[in-house]
């Protein structure tokens, strides 16, 4: 895991170094800037001429020390959005130490008089504003902002792009959309979330002197999914081994119109490895299943109206799943009243661990007790949409505060959320989050999901622990697509096609063991 950081987070580690620690806030200022200075170079080796814009907090400070290390090899010109006499500690001292050109901003009119030297720039260096923006740009900071935009130059933002919120990704009113986003000691949350994700560019993380203490992972709650955490969970098989070592799935789901959901989740947890996988599936729909899948087995269940589960199935699926692993309920079940009911008793009763999407969650909005009374672990996979319902808030909401909604409703329901979606959050009880970058637009393709409920059931009939389940099978989720938008590109991907490639991006992260 890339641990990540709230800006609380941060700024506790930076008390934390310099009152606990001794670390003195002037060097870690000066690194900043120094290692700034080098990646510039290093990425951008043809530079002659860089325009720094300064905020007056230590963002600027930042800047204004990689500007008098630049300045070593380029023709450096440094724009204070503000009066020099608001500059304060570290930042104001070095203010004093550089002796470079320098233009004031106090005003609107004089940005405008002044953007003509930073059209003339190589590099665009936006040191504006950092981890601490709580309101939105306005004023002369946003036609700074929007005026940089215009420009068409490479811009590099220090630590986080000037306009972003530092915990949710969120633009604040307008953005610096930059090309490279260089971080210090420990990457912040907003750069992978979008829509900060794609105005942060490529991402450099940098040490500027913080403790190893502080920045090891110890007491931070979110980061990234990286491959070398999903490596180990997938050994070598042994030789004397057979289906039965390997869990089985039992899935309920289906209804007419929406039979292929039920299909591409019971083959997809075959694919992720699962030994055994039987689907329950309404009765008048049973032979198409028959005929459609080859080594799925499946059972029929009594039917309710617009060929949904009825009441009748809570006692059949009850009776099925007494000798399953896991449990996936709710892909393409129409959530009929009966439906519900039973979809809402399976949640609250089985003591397998489960994994609910669709017309599962529908089960959960407006009776969520059902989650805090279960007799097992749970995962819940919902698209923003679904989360919205399940709070009675809208999409717009969820997407503006991903990370903490689906920490709240994993915390208060003890759940392993899936909040899915670019990137998908996975949300552990304890309060963990997980931020997954692997995937590609080429995914948004319908019964991706379902192949992600497949790929979590198929691990968690493995014995994997209902955490693990969820953050691997989304990492490899997206892995797929990837693999796939390698070979196709992101026209005309399918759900199916996924499936098919689950096997080679479970082998791909293998090699990393």
């Amino acid at each position: 895991m890339l641990p990540l950081v709230t800006a609380s987070e941060m700024k506790e580690i930076d008390r934390k170094a310099a009152e606990v620690f001794g670390t003195p806030t002037h060097d870690l200022m000066e690194n900043a800037g120094k290692g700034l200075s080098k990646v510039i170079f290093k990425q951008y080796p043809e530079t002659r001429k860089i325009a720094i814009f300064c905020g007056k907090g230590n963002n600027g400070g930042d800047g204004l020390v990689a500007a008098r290390y630049l300045s070593g090899k380029a023709n450096v010109v440094v724009f204070l959005l503000c009066a020099k006499e608001e500059m304060r500690g570290d930042a104001g001292a070095n203010l004093d130490k550089y002796k470079g050109k320098l233009f004031e901003i106090t005003s609107e009119e004089e940005f405008k008089k002044t953007i003509s030297g930073a059209s003339k720039a190589d590099i665009i260096v936006d040191a504006i504003l950092g981890t601490g923006l709580k309101a939105e740009l306005t004023g002369q900071y946003r036609s700074v902002v929007e005026g940089i935009n215009s420009l068409g130059k490479k811009i590099v933002s220090v630590d986080i792009p000037s306009g972003i919120s530092s915990d949710t990704g969120q633009v604040m009113g307008v953005a610096v959309k930059a090309e490279l986003t260089i971080t210090f000691g420990i990457p912040k949350v907003g750069l992978y979330l979008f829509p900060g994700s794609e105005y942060a560019g490529k991402i450099e993380v940098i040490d500027i002197g913080f403790p190893e203490a502080l920045i090891s992972g110890e007491g931070i709650r979110a980061g990234t999914i990286e491959r070398t955490d999903i490596a180990p969970l997938f050994p070598p098989r042994l030789k004397d081994t057979h289906k039965g070592n390997y869990g089985h799935l039992l899935v309920v789901a289906g209804s007419r119109g929406k039979t292929g959901a039920a299909a591409m989740t019971a083959s997809s947890a075959l694919r992720t490895g699962a030994g055994i996988v039987t689907l329950a599936v309404p009765k008048n729909l049973q032979p198409i299943y028959e005929m459609k899948l080859i080594e799925v087995m499946t059972e029929p269940l009594s039917e309710g109206e617009r060929w949904s589960i009825g009441e009748n199935a809570l006692g059949e699926v009850l009776s099925l799943a007494e000798d399953k692993s896991a449990v996936a309920i709710g892909p393409g079940i129409v959530p009929t009243p009966a439906a519900t009911m039973v979809m809402a008793k399976l949640i609250k009763e089985l003591y397998q661990p489960i994994v609910i999407d669709a017309g599962g969650i529908d089960a959960i909005i407006g009776n969520p007790d059902v989650l805090k009374e279960a007799k097992g672990p749970r995962v819940i996979t919902p698209h923003p949409g679904e989360m919205g319902r399940l709070l009675g808030v809208s999409s717009r909401d969820v997407h503006a505060d991903r990370v903490g909604i689906a920490s709240r409703v994993a915390v208060e329901n003890n759940v392993c959320v899936v909040l899915k979606g670019a990137h998908t959050v996975i949300a552990l009880p304890e309060g963990r989050v997980y931020i997954n970058t692997t995937g590609n637009p080429g995914m948004a393709t319908a019964g991706a999901g379902d192949v992600l409920t497949g790929m979590i059931g198929g691990l968690l009939a493995q014995g994997f622990k209902p955490e693990l389940a969820a953050i691997a099978a989304v990492y490899l989720h997206g892995l797929t697509g990837d693999l796939l938008s390698n070979e196709k590109g992101d026209y005309g991907i399918i759900a199916t096609d996924l499936i098919e490639k689950i096997p080679y991006a479970i082998n791909s992260v293998r090699r990393e063991t």
